[in-house]
């Protein structure tokens, strides 16, 4: 058994060491089994195993009918084939931690990137190096990432140094995705959600619901209330002021002392949330009050992924596409034309008295 998965190995070495001196043609079909088994000294299924190798590996393609084939993406690479890292810096616990839907935000931006690299025969390892701010440990993370031929960041990522070394050391060979920033003119490694465009969205589809009241709340009815940045509050209020016919409140929801309040239902009212996390705290109270969300009030959520929509599912969600964020990232690393890719979030209509324009 091991002189045979030795045997297919050594072969799929040597025929990948024929290809990259150019002794086939990389535009016509490759010899068969039989031939390769021959040429070789293997028998009909060793060769076949070794082809199945480099297929996998995207050095090889097969095409129906039509035969086996060099890779054209293994050629354009110079006759190697890549492999891609993505990066998250700090500790993967803390991400579980952190919050369950952190970590699906993560594993769909991965399943993204999966598909896309799986497309071009591109190799993917998951990378988690712990931050480090000495200058010898830095240069040393920077120098094991090298051995790569693009890096996607995730994460907080962002703001570490070891990413600040890296984007000078070697532009152009990583990108960064980001879900907050919005200052990218400059930066072209970033991706990151145009938000201030998707607030303008969200805007258009509260105001066309005909809403006469919407309370926005920005905390999460947690002892310590996670802060928004302040741009994002202030847009998608400025935008729905400029929509006209909407009276708005801001609620910090810091204490669930706010929730009978803002929990008295009211005709035409919305509760828009930006913190996934005070809806929870809302549905609780709503159901140990005998309140029905989508009934007795109305609530949105900006989500990040979508654990909460099938949670609550009487709850409106605008989920936004990290699948698409993880497709984009590669095709910037690989430099091509990208196919059109929708940044904008999905909505998802929960149960309500009314239906959102689309």
């Amino acid at each position: 058994m091991s002189n045979k998965v030795y045997a297919y190995r050594f072969v799929a070495e040597k025929l990948l060491s024929d290809i990259r001196a150019g002794i086939f043609d990389p535009e016509k079909r490759l010899p068969g089994c039989r031939q390769l088994g021959e040429r070789y000294k293997v028998c009909m299924i060793t060769a076949r195993q070794a082809m199945n190798r480099l297929e996998q590996e995207g050095v090889l393609v097969s095409r129906k009918q039509r035969g086996t084939f060099i890779a054209p993406d293994f050629m354009l690479s110079g006759g190697k084939v890549r492999t891609y890292a993505v990066l998250y810096i700090n500790s993967l616990l803390e991400l579980l931690e952190h919050s369950f839907e952190s970590w699906g935000i993560v594993t769909e931006i991965y399943s993204g990137i999966k598909q896309e690299t799986a497309k071009y025969h591109i190799k993917l390892k998951f990378e988690h190096l712990p931050e480090k701010t000495d200058p010898l440990s830095l240069q040393s993370q920077a120098a094991y990432l090298e051995k790569y031929d693009g890096t996607i960041f995730l994460g907080s990522c962002s703001y570490s140094a070891l990413f600040r070394l890296l984007e000078k050391q070697c532009p152009g060979k990583q990108v960064r995705l980001h879900a907050d920033y919005y200052e990218t003119a400059s930066r072209p490694n970033i991706i990151a959600f145009p938000y201030q465009a998707i607030y303008d969205t969200v805007a258009e589809k509260i105001a066309a619901a005909k809403y006469v009241q919407v309370d926005m709340v920005i905390g999460s009815f947690l002892e310590r209330a996670e802060k928004f940045r302040d741009w994002k509050i202030k847009h998608l209020m400025n935008a729905l002021r400029n929509r006209g016919g909407m009276n708005l409140n801001l609620i910090k929801g810091e204490s669930l002392d706010e929730l009978p309040r803002l929990l008295q239902p009211k005709a035409n009212r919305l509760i828009y949330a930006f913190n996934t996390s005070a809806v929870p705290q809302i549905y609780q109270y709503a159901s140990e009050h005998g309140l029905v969300p989508g009934r007795d009030f109305e609530l949105i959520a900006f989500a990040s992924g979508y654990t909460f929509a099938n949670f609550y599912p009487s709850v409106s969600f605008f989920h936004q596409r990290y699948f698409e964020m993880g497709k984009l990232a590669v095709r910037h690393l690989l430099a091509r034309d990208p196919e059109p890719v929708s940044l904008f979030p999905a909505f998802i209509q929960g149960q309500s008295t009314r239906t959102f324009p689309d």
